[in-house]
């Protein structure tokens, strides 16, 4: 089974999902995602919820069971040093929790096993591009929009559109 760690608004979650399905196809696994860090609200952050149940993904959420077999947090002191040396020693396809170390692509994750959990924000296509098709096509509403917003959508497939987003401040 393959477990991902959701943080973040949509976009994020977006990165997430699309890794975790990419290895859940790649072994034949079952996806899920462990959604517990969206119900804590850090000092200093944005509160964020679940949002890819508004797409067309398979996403579920983890069992606290589940979560359990794969994830063992880092723990502190002497023990912890140990437990992260043993990790990096590992091979990436026998470890069973994956943590991102910086924006920047990490092939070495793509041979990750088939149990593992995924703690990162996996923000470049390079993990998903093999899936590509298929994430864009799971990436639909599956509700369609309203009346306002489908008036919105006509609107803009008339003209030749540009999008512009600002963001302020979370």
């Amino acid at each position: 089974m393959i477990i991902a760690k959701l943080m973040g608004g949509l976009g994020n979650q977006m990165f997430q999902y699309a890794l975790g399905r990419r290895l859940a196809l790649q072994h034949g696994v079952p996806l899920r995602f462990d959604a517990s860090f969206l119900d804590t609200v850090q000092p200093g952050t944005t509160p964020r919820a679940f949002e890819l149940g508004h797409l067309a993904t398979d996403a579920k959420l983890a069992t606290p069971q589940e979560i359990a077999a794969l994830y063992h947090p880092a723990r502190r002191g002497l023990a912890g040093k140990w437990q992260r040396v043993s990790d990096a020693l590992r091979p990436v396809a026998f470890r069973s929790h994956i943590r991102e170390h910086g924006p920047a692509f990490n092939a070495r994750v793509l041979q990750a096993g088939p149990n593992v959990y995924l703690e990162g924000y996996w923000q470049s296509p390079y993990y998903f591009e093999a899936i590509a098709d298929r994430i864009r096509a799971e990436f639909q509403f599956i509700e369609p929009p309203d009346a306002r917003n489908a008036a919105l959508q006509q609107q803009i497939n008339r003209a030749h559109s540009v999008a512009i987003h600002v963001r302020r401040a979370d």
